[in-house]
């Protein structure tokens, strides 16, 4: 049995799907977390310095700049990364946004214009799902996208779930 899809990819699309395939896990999302909340009280101890010690006002004011910056960078890095891989990713697919593939028990195969992938499900190494979008990670970095709009019937986005629970991913070694 094979499930036909096909679409087109807009911008806005590449970026939620970027976002979807690199939202970090639970563990990292808490140490993240944790370490904002440190940097964030080592800049207010550093403002209460500033007014206690007015002699070394050069010092730590340079010092809180540096704490700022660092959560600054924590903080937006991620979404800095984001949108330049969507980006980097859109000026590839402007030449041929239309997309049109088969799925199979072997794995995914997609058209985009003259440029044809095929992924094995073994090739899989992570998935993310959304209610409305689904995205595959290779082991080498290629992602495929799958917006529920892409599909003709409902039955046929359930299928793809339904393989996806049956290849599970292989993360790399």
């Amino acid at each position: 049995m094979e499930i036909r899809y096909a679409g087109t990819f807009d911008l806005p699309l590449i970026r939620q799907a970027v976002a979807l395939t690199h939202r970090p896990s639970l563990n990292r999302r808490v140490l993240t977390g944790f370490l904002c909340l440190l940097l964030a009280a080592a800049a207010v101890g550093t403002v209460i310095l500033l007014f206690e010690q007015p002699e070394n006002r050069a010092n730590n004011g340079l010092r809180l700049v540096l704490w700022l910056a660092a959560l600054l960078y924590i903080l937006l890095r991620p979404v800095w990364v984001n949108q330049r891989t969507a980006k980097r990713l859109w000026n590839m697919l402007q030449t041929s946004p239309k997309v049109r593939g088969l799925i199979t028990t072997a794995g995914v195969q997609a058209h985009f214009g003259k440029l044809e992938l095929s992924l094995p499900w073994d090739q899989v190494a992570r998935t993310a799902r959304s209610p409305q979008l689904t995205t595959l990670l290779s082991r080498e970095g290629v992602m495929v996208v799958f917006p529920r709009a892409f599909f003709a019937a409902e039955s046929d986005w359930d299928k793809l779930h339904q393989w996806l629970s049956e290849h599970p991913p292989v993360p790399q070694k």
